[in-house]
């Protein structure tokens, strides 16, 4: 038993898991009453990502800010703070861009990188909230 705790968490070492520490937190509910954490952070190193402008130009962002979001279901992820498409507010994408969280003052939504109803890979939100606790740094 002891030998299973140490390599699992060994592995999550090993994955980056452990090494993000937040510096504040918030929670955020829809109309259904689920609530959504997000625990923002900041990384040591500096995170590259990439946006393609509708001109088609590429244009490179870095940052060293990070958040890790928690759905009312359970799933976590890790984003990092990247180029954003809407006109307003914050934007992180994980690194498989699978998930974005859009942060606009006391308003945010989540993404899921998924099938649209036409039939096109496309960012699908799947959640949108309000602020309802936060900010509170170091969990205070």
């Amino acid at each position: 038993m002891k030998n299973a705790l140490a390599a699992a968490l060994a592995a999550l070492a090993i994955a980056g898991c452990t090494s993000f520490t937040p510096l504040q937190s918030s929670m955020f509910t829809n109309e259904d009453g689920e609530v959504l954490c997000v625990d923002y952070g900041r990384d040591s190193k500096f995170h590259e990502s990439t946006f393609i402008a509708p001109s088609g130009k590429e244009m490179t962002m870095r940052s060293k800010l990070k958040v890790r979001v928690t759905l009312p279901d359970g799933t976590s992820f890790l984003a990092w703070e990247c180029m954003n498409p809407l006109p307003t507010g914050t934007m992180y994408r994980t690194n498989n861009q699978k998930w974005m969280f859009h942060a606009e003052g006391i308003y945010c939504r989540a993404f899921k990188k998924a099938v649209n109803p036409r039939g096109q890979q496309d960012y699908v939100e799947v959640f949108s909230g309000i602020i309802c606790q936060g900010p509170k740094r170091n969990g205070k």
